[in-house]
């Protein structure tokens, strides 16, 4: 799914949601009158993420607003979060924003459960059955054939 969006000060930008075969959500800059994408200024993809469950899960929780009534795909997510900024640099500043304040709350939260006893390789406790639905349900609506992986007891 792809989204043009003119900005304040001219440039364009697209978003690009790809769900089949490798998902990842880019936004590129378009150059050549606006037709043809030649810089990815932001990435979110399974291998960032560090895996395809973390992908739908942390996707959902930077974007999504849980005091949303109803359920917005995630294109119109990112574009209501990019539209009011004026040039890219100010869009790209969002989108890293976003992704680290996810980052930040995931830390803090795992600060809190993590054993003295028993030692974490990266310091990071991730919690795989938290917000699960959510993401599921988000990601269901971006495309109706989605059915992640179940989850481990």
């Amino acid at each position: 799914m792809l989204l043009p969006i003119k900005l304040d000060d001219g440039e364009r930008i697209l978003i690009s949601i790809a769900s089949a075969q490798t998902p990842s959500v880019k936004v590129m800059r378009l150059g050549f009158f606006g037709l043809w994408p030649i810089q990815t200024i932001w990435e979110y993809n399974p291998t960032i993420a560090g895996g395809y469950d973390a992908y739908v899960r942390n996707l959902a929780k930077m974007f999504h607003d849980p005091l949303a009534k109803e359920l917005k795909h995630p294109l119109d997510i990112l574009r209501d979060r990019l539209l009011p900024c004026r040039s890219i640099t100010e869009a790209q500043d969002s989108l890293f924003q976003a992704e680290h304040s996810l980052s930040e709350r995931i830390w803090k939260k795992s600060a809190t459960e993590r054993d003295p006893n028993r030692p974490y390789l990266s310091g990071v406790l991730v919690r795989f059955d938290e917000g699960y639905s959510e993401a599921k349900a988000i990601f269901s609506k971006l495309s109706p054939s989605f059915n992640p992986p179940p989850l481990p007891d």
